[in-house]
This record gives C-alpha cells, structure tokens and sequence, in this order.
C-alpha cells in the first residue's frame, strides 16, 4: 500500500485593507498555516501516521487574477502554499532516506517526504541513524535485579 497524504489550511492570517494603484482590496491574506498528514495501513492492517505544519507567506496579487476572501476555495489556498517562495528557497532543511537527503525543489513533494520518513521510522526503527534511546551510563554497573545493594534479603 501507499501512504496517503491529507492537506489542510488551519487559519488564514490577512490585511484588512490594501491598495494597489486605484484599487482597493480588503481581507487579502498573506500567509497560512497548513499542516500534512500521512496515513499508511500495512498488510496486517496495523496504521501509521506522521505529521508536519508550518506556515507559508503568501504574496498578494492584486492585478485582475485577485479573487475576494469569501471567495477563495481550499485547492486555491493550498496551490499557493505549495508555490510559496518563502518555502521554496532552500528554507527547508531536505528530508532524509537513511543517511540520503532527498533533494527536490517541489514544497508539496518535498513535506510529503518528511511525513513519509515519520511513517518509515515507525515502520522500521533501525533504518532511522540518530534515533533517541536511553542508555545506561557507561561508568555505572549494569541495575540489579534485587535492588541496589544487590542483597537478596
């Protein structure tokens, strides 16, 4: 199976009025807040799940392609946060595979690889390097099984 991913747009941040030349626009957003989420069912229907949001500055455009706030729809506001130049100019630190960055310059593909690798890491935990554990420190003796002072009673 495929790990399928769901978009969402969480709050629109706005102008309440602004100008461009004669015109005036009001409720023009400039950035969104968005979030990804990958859902992947194995084969014995055990299912995995990652996450990431973020932000995206959107830059208005107010020649005759400007749409009102009321009128915007979800696939508008998520094609521009994955066109956004703010995400897009190597502000991303690349996802890896193993010990690989994946290297893409596409915003959509590129989040969808870092929930992906959340997805992996659950899946498989030993092909994730730098994973957190607890460790014993290495000076102290290993815990007994019959309490500090190893006594037995």
């Amino acid at each position: 199976m495929s790990t399928t991913f769901t978009w969402d747009i969480l709050k629109l941040d706005c102008l309440s009025k602004m100008n461009s030349g004669n015109t005036t626009v009001t409720d023009v957003v400039i950035s969104a807040q968005w979030s990804v989420t990958g859902t992947y069912t194995d084969a014995n229907n055990k299912t995995f799940t990652g996450s990431t949001r973020g932000v995206a500055r959107i830059i208005p455009d107010l020649t005759a392609t400007y749409k009102p706030y009321d009128q915007l729809t979800k696939d508008e506001v998520l094609n521009w946060v994955w066109t956004s130049s703010d995400l897009a100019k190597n502000r991303l630190t690349p996802p890896m595979r193993g010990n690989n960055p994946v290297q893409t310059t596409d915003v959509k593909t590129t989040y969808e690889n870092i929930v992906q690798k959340q997805i992996d890491v659950q899946i498989n935990p030993a092909i994730a390097p730098g994973v957190r554990k607890s460790m014993n420190l290495p000076w102290a003796s290993p815990p007994s099984a019959f309490g500090a002072s190893g006594a037995t009673g």
